[in-house]
């Protein structure tokens, strides 16, 4: 599964929405005083019910996990289990096959 890219923060989408939000704010507050300020308390509404949206889910508030998370993360704990089981065999057998007592009696 492809993880996000952690160095191209600034091409997410809602940068060029932003910066387009302001520069109409901006052509409408040109045009009209009144009108421009509705605008900004529209735009200012609008990006503190974003805010709030997007602390209410980054801080955990829905406790499910995405069954796309839970069966990677189930994959993952089976892989180590069967990593840590086969390197208990490989030591095992080679305790097996280095014993001192057996080592003395062959000819």
């Amino acid at each position: 599964m492809p993880s996000p890219s952690r160095n191209t923060w600034w091409l997410d989408a809602k940068w060029l929405v932003m910066a387009s939000a302001i520069a109409a704010f901006a052509v409408v507050l040109g045009y009209d005083v009144r009108l421009g300020i509705a605008t900004g308390v529209l735009l200012m509404a609008t990006g503190f019910a974003w805010l709030l949206v997007a602390l209410w889910f980054a801080a955990g508030a829905r406790a499910q996990a995405s069954p796309v998370r839970s069966l990677t993360e189930r994959y993952q704990q089976q892989l180590r289990q069967r990593l840590l089981a086969e390197q208990r065999a490989r030591e095992s057998k080679a305790k097996a096959l280095v014993k001192p007592g057996r080592a003395a009696k062959q000819p």
